[in-house]
């Protein structure tokens, strides 16, 4: 990456999607504070503005229409509800007006943080189709819809030159990494996390006691992220039930990236595999029965099952305090699981499980 006081910083439109459009996690905080004190910039082309708002509307049309179905059928009963925003989850929104706000705080994000969009008019047809038959990254074995990367990075490339700056391309899209592999000036990262840790590698000292101390206080991380981790709601996904688990194993990812850097306290990003077992309660299919008036099956009641070895990542935001490079200073405070996020599928039925 390019060393330097204020370095440029392009989203992907995959990092929009996978914040689900939403600007109030650890790590954009993070990204808008740096922008803030010019520490980064942001930059953007006129086609992820395009492809973001697209992908606004497919999102928010995909949920309208899963709202619907669960709104006419399953949800009605909450309807009745006197308890606060319970009779709330049943009520149809209006989608074109939800596209419109969303794309609205997208527009508005640009906007607050002084945005750079590089336009794409300029990008040489030509030269895009000789990467395209020459079958040059990003085009692969589905090329056509990576014409959009190709003119996208060409014209990050171009306006680097221009403007004489390097710029660090967030992307997790395969194709536009192996293409920015070939430019000098852009250099790429698969996520956010990976920019936020290499800003906080500014002061190289705290930067590395700060790891070093993560991994010597591996086993609080652990037992804070397994107790994140049970409290999460988990529905059976192959049968209409829930399941209370228990973590048996915890592997740790030692890749500690730092997400951001106070005076006395920081907040950094680890990565789980956990092995859990999992106690499912669900609709005994023994009991059920068929209403033919209101064309629904009904269990008149339950049984359970226990399930083991079943696996899920987990990465969560750890908050730590210090005070100067003091081992004895260092405390682990506090752990939040950012992905997966709210619920987790159980599966009960996997062949796995006779092997």
């Amino acid at each position: 990456m390019a060393d330097g006081i204020s370095e440029c910083v392009f989203l992907d439109t995959e990092v929009f999607v996978r914040f689900s459009f939403q600007y109030d996690s650890t790590p954009f905080k993070s990204l808008i504070e740096l922008i803030s004190k010019d520490r980064l910039k942001l930059v953007v082309t006129n086609i992820v503005v395009r492809e973001v708002e697209a992908n606004i509307a497919k999102a928010v049309r995909s949920a309208y229409n899963a709202h619907k179905k669960f709104t006419s059928h399953d949800g009605r009963v909450l309807a009745g509800s006197d308890l606060a925003g319970v009779a709330d989850k049943v009520k149809w929104f209006k989608r074109d007006e939800v596209i419109e706000d969303l794309q609205k705080q997208f527009r508005k994000f640009l906007d607050d943080n002084d945005a750079t969009i590089v336009e794409t008019d300029d990008v040489s047809i030509d030269e895009i189709m000789d990467d395209y038959f020459a079958g040059e990254p990003p085009f692969g074995t589905n090329p056509k819809p990576e014409f959009p990367d190709a003119i996208t990075i060409k014209a990050l490339a171009t306006w680097a030159e221009d403007e004489d700056v390097h710029v660090i391309v967030v992307s997790g899209d395969d194709g536009v990494f192996d293409t920015c592999r070939e430019i000098d000036r852009l250099h790429q990262v698969s996520e956010l996390e990976e920019v936020l840790d290499h800003v906080a590698s500014d002061d190289e000292k705290l930067a590395d006691f700060i790891r070093e101390q993560v991994k010597a206080h591996e086993a609080e991380v652990r037992a804070l992220v397994i107790h994140e981790f049970e409290d999460m709601y988990f529905y059976v996904i192959d049968e209409n039930g829930d399941a209370e688990v228990t973590v048996t194993d915890a592997d740790f990812d030692e890749d500690v990236e730092i997400l951001e850097v106070g005076i006395e306290e920081a907040t950094v990003d680890v990565n789980y595999t956990l092995v859990y077992s999992a106690e499912a309660t669900y609709d005994d299919p023994d009991t059920m029965s068929y209403d033919s008036e209101t064309g629904t099956a009904m269990a008149w009641g339950t049984t359970t099952k226990t399930v083991d070895g079943r696996e899920a990542w987990v990465r969560a935001d750890v908050t730590v305090a210090f005070k100067g490079l003091d081992p004895k200073q260092f405390k682990v405070e506090s752990a939040s699981i950012t992905e997966p996020r709210r619920s987790i599928g159980v599966r009960i039925y996997d062949p796995r499980d006779d092997k």
